[in-house]
């Protein structure tokens, strides 16, 4: 019978003739690059793979960062007199290892260290198989639904990649075992008193039961920061966590990033300290990461969260389109049971790199497809819903859940299915496009991004974008020979867009006099005309055409648009008076309702009135208008004069 201690420690499993762990153990190495993105990835799959079908209400995850005084850490005495030394010593000739336990032990000389947990709710907690399958097995990873997110057993190395210690500890409360906690090292191995060697993990744990074959939960209160009570679920504590000043907004992006569909079904609800990403604050927290990217030394926006922005618009519009699967794909496979087992969003965006969101049941990103169209500017959603749809589709899912494999099936008759279902998934997104998108595409190319080549504040009648009805052919564009000049900006995507549109433009001369090969812009009659309203600053003057103005949407239902202004010389002050442009050339005034670019105020007539305006300075911001829906946008830029 075992005789278990009454008090927890540090327990090495070893042995003699094990194989010894390094330290470039493969699971934690995976993850090692982008850390605080992998562990907030594998960490919400978990959560959402472990949903309580009797709870109403989304799956709820909770990210929380706090600090214990070091001399509190669990087992720091064993840690310092066995386990660090041991370790030195068995790898000394191993300079990564050596720098790996030299921040270790400056780390331990600190005031505090830093934890980071992730707390889910409305889940099941982990149960006996559960709890099992996390702690003590590498290489699997049971899970109640076939259908689940995951299950290759190599996402639960992502917390402790993002830990300076690699510690762990887990606290659960689930249905049938009640609440229980373990805490769990991933280290090296190294050599005992007894000549055996440690295998690398370690379990802070009273001790070992031979009659359940693990190690016991830990004794009393679990120790680290949490808000549960009685609730089921699962705490994730990261101990030492990699405590990056930006550690939030990485969260929140690598949120956006890989559960954007899970949100959107109201499947999902992250907070991040007492920020919550839901459906309802989605434009919010895109427009914050749009307003981070133009910042200097702020965090890096990711060609994924790019993505995601994408396919959140797709989401938002008014004209996209959803397709359910072909009838013969019902036919074909057997694991489809209906069109609806999965369906296909798409939608022109002016922005857009011509790609598919391709997704499972639980709104996991898996990857974007790319190389479906050459020629539309479309973007769009894959969501598979049907559960034997997405049961086949884990089978074929890398250990990274980032793409489908054939290969992966050893059944040479399965394998050949897969590789018919994702060629026939490629040709539906293809057709789908092609069907809806190609027709008269040539007259449509004006409504994503035409309109806006135009200088806007053109007065001419004959130039309006709601009527452009000839082919692009027709349109010759002569184009500069010289050298495009430099604007400074703070976005590279969108100094390539300036740059593309002012390089069609001959050479820009003297205010007041022609810009060649822009005759379109001319002012009619002397440029002369009267303020519409008295102004505070100054009195309105002549209408202006060699003040350029670039709109970008960014959320039509909430009338949120990027501009970027750049005049030819200094001004002291110029006013930007909006209208939309409708169907038959019909001109409605838009009030413009806030601004945060510099120097800017909201004039009485709901125009933005601009003060100090820099020579050749790209003026870059968002402004908001009152308008609910998508819209062409027309402007008239007026001097403002003392």
């Amino acid at each position: 019978m075992d005789s278990y201690s009454t008090e927890n420690n540090w327990n090495f499993p070893s042995g003699r003739g094990l194989t010894l762990t390094g330290i470039n153990l493969p699971g934690i190495d995976t993850f090692s690059d982008v850390p605080i993105n992998s562990m907030t990835r594998e960490g919400i799959q978990n959560s959402l793979d472990a949903k309580d079908s009797n709870v109403d209400g989304p799956v709820i995850v909770k990210f929380r960062k706090s600090a214990i005084k070091s001399n509190l850490l669990p087992g720091l005495e064993k840690l310092q007199n066995i386990v660090i030394p041991g370790m030195r010593k068995k790898w000394s000739d191993n300079e990564t290892a050596h720098e790996f336990l030299k921040n270790y032990e400056n780390l331990l000389q600190k005031e505090t260290i830093d934890v980071l947990t992730m707390s889910d709710y409305n889940t099941k907690g982990l149960a006996a198989k559960n709890w099992q399958s996390l702690i003590f097995v590498a290489g699997d990873s049971v899970k109640d639904d076939e259908a689940s997110a995951g299950s290759k057993g190599i996402g639960k190395f992502a917390p402790f990649a993002a830990s300076n210690f690699r510690m762990v500890f887990y606290h659960t409360i689930s249905e049938v075992e009640g609440e229980r906690s373990i805490g769990v090292s991933q280290l090296m191995s190294f050599d005992t008193n007894n000549d055996e060697v440690t295998q690398g993990p370690g379990y802070y744990t009273p001790g070992y039961d031979s009659n359940q074959h693990q190690y016991r939960e830990m004794i009393g209160d679990y120790q680290f920061d949490t808000e549960r009570t009685n609730e089921y679920g699962t705490d994730v504590s990261i101990i030492g966590f990699k405590n990056e000043h930006d550690w939030q907004d990485r969260i929140k992006m690598s949120v956006l990033s890989n559960f954007l569909i899970s949100i959107w079904e109201k499947q999902l609800e992250v907070y991040v300290g007492d920020e919550v990403i839901n459906k309802d604050t989605l434009s919010d927290v895109f427009l914050y990461f749009k307003k981070m990217e133009v910042k200097k030394n702020s965090i890096k926006i990711t060609d994924d969260f790019k993505d995601s922005e994408r396919a959140f618009n797709v989401l938002i519009s008014s004209t996209t389109k959803t397709i359910d699967l072909p009838k013969a794909f019902v036919d074909k496979y057997e694991f489809i049971e209906s069109e609806k087992d999965a369906y296909l969003k798409l939608a022109l965006l002016e922005e857009t790199n011509r790609k598919v969101l391709q997704t499972r049941k639980s709104g996991m990103k898996i990857n974007y497809k790319n190389r479906i169209n050459g020629s539309i500017n479309f973007f769009g959603i894959f969501h598979a819903t049907g559960r034997n749809l997405n049961k086949f589709l884990k089978d074929i899912e890398n250990a990274n859940h980032d793409d489908w494999y054939p290969d992966r099936i050893s059944d040479n008759d399965k394998k050949k299915t897969a590789e018919y279902l994702l060629k026939d998934l490629t040709r539906f997104y293809k057709n789908s496009v092609k069907d809806n998108f190609s027709q008269d595409l040539s007259d449509e190319m004006e409504i994503f991004g035409l309109s806006d080549t135009l200088t806007i504040n053109s007065t001419k009648q004959d130039v309006n974008p709601a009527n452009i009805d000839k082919k692009i052919s027709n349109i010759n564009i002569r184009t500069n020979k010289t050298n495009i000049k430099s604007y400074p900006t703070q976005n590279k995507k969108e100094q390539e867009i300036l740059e593309t549109l002012y390089s069609h433009e001959e050479e820009a001369v003297e205010e007041g006099k022609q810009i060649r090969g822009s005759e379109r812009r001319n002012p009619q009659n002397g440029n002369k005309k009267e303020a519409k309203s008295s102004q505070n600053y100054a009195t309105r003057g002549a209408e202006i055409d060699n003040v350029r103005v670039k709109f970008i949407e960014i959320n039509a239902l909430k009338g949120i648009y990027r501009i970027n202004i750049i005049s030819n010389k200094k001004r002291e002050a110029i006013e930007l008076e909006l209208h939309a442009i409708g169907e038959n050339a019909s001109n409605t005034k838009l009030f413009i309702s806030s601004s945060d670019l510099l120097n800017s105020e909201i004039t009485d007539n709901g125009s933005l009135l601009i003060k100090k305006i820099s020579a050749r300075t790209n003026i870059s911001g968002f402004i908001n208008i009152k308008f609910d829906s998508r819209v062409r946008l027309e402007g008239k830029v007026y001097e403002i004069r003392k």
